[in-house]
């Protein structure tokens, strides 16, 4: 069954226009007509702006000075994050204009839950971390396997993350041949329709063996169970394909542009 034709609006309505709390740890407003978040630490990948509502070439160039400023007043490095669907043409060229630097291209890639056949590994295990302090022993790891270093602060606002919202995030692995080979995490916001997936993974070493297909299944049957019946994501190149194989269906581009902290 076809996705509903009002689909990313219903999609900026509920998660760019007005998310829930993310973590205690992360401050998200909206004024202005801007939506931003600032999280605990200063990397760019913590902190973003995911709407702007104006497509006045003016407006936007005002907007993009004064989250500079404030992003800069604090020390931290931010991304602004463009949809192929928002209304100005011209967005990205006053980004470049105001140095902001192209980032990671993504697709955002919608699924209507309820549709999804479940399909899970039988060497495989899933399994859900509910214990926020076990997961520098349950999740680092294979944090650290599949992303390298710098990932400790990652699992941290993980770990502060369950401990602030209880059930809204829910974290997955996939155990197979006695070791942790997979990780996947959902978010919901209450009283919404979309939940979203996130940090889907696995180790090099067990990839095309299905846990990844598994992992998807284990956090759309979650999604099922709680009552959320369509899902989004941010695919990179790496992971569309397979996503848009197993029923997921590209909604729009997005284009991630960075802007460093001044020292």
């Amino acid at each position: 069954m076809p996705l509903p034709p009002d689909i990313l609006e219903v999609f900026d309505r509920e998660v760019r226009r007005q998310p829930g709390i993310l973590a205690p740890e992360y401050q998200r407003d909206f004024a202005g007509g801007v939506r931003r978040t600032v999280g605990p630490f200063p990397l760019a990948a913590h902190n973003w702006i995911d709407f702007f509502e104006s497509s006045n070439r003016s407006d936007i160039g005002a907007a993009i000075d004064e989250q500079v400023e404030f992003y800069d007043s604090i020390g931290y490095s931010f991304r602004w994050k463009i949809y192929s669907h928002d209304q100005s043409s011209d967005f990205e060229d006053v980004l470049l204009d105001r140095g902001f630097k192209p980032g990671e291209v993504c697709s955002l890639m919608l699924l209507d839950a309820a549709e999804f056949p479940l399909n899970f590994p039988e060497d495989a295990e899933y399994r859900r971390l509910t214990d926020p302090d076990s997961l520098a022993e349950d999740l680092q790891p294979i944090c650290q396997r599949v992303w390298g270093d710098g990932t400790a602060e990652f699992v941290e606002s993980l770990r502060a993350e369950m401990k602030g919202m209880g059930d809204s995030m829910r974290i997955y692995v996939a155990d197979t041949d006695g070791t942790t080979a997979g990780c996947g995490l959902i978010r919901y916001t209450e009283g919404k329709k979309f939940g979203g997936l996130f940090a889907g993974a696995t180790v090099p070493e067990k990839r095309n063996r299905g846990i990844y297909r598994g992992m998807v299944s284990a956090r759309v049957d979650d999604a099922n169970q709680h009552g959320c019946p369509y899902l989004y994501t941010e695919a990179s190149d790496m992971s569309r394909p397979i996503l848009e194989y197993l029923g997921f269906e590209p909604a729009a581009t997005l284009n991630n542009f960075v802007h460093e902290a001044t020292s």
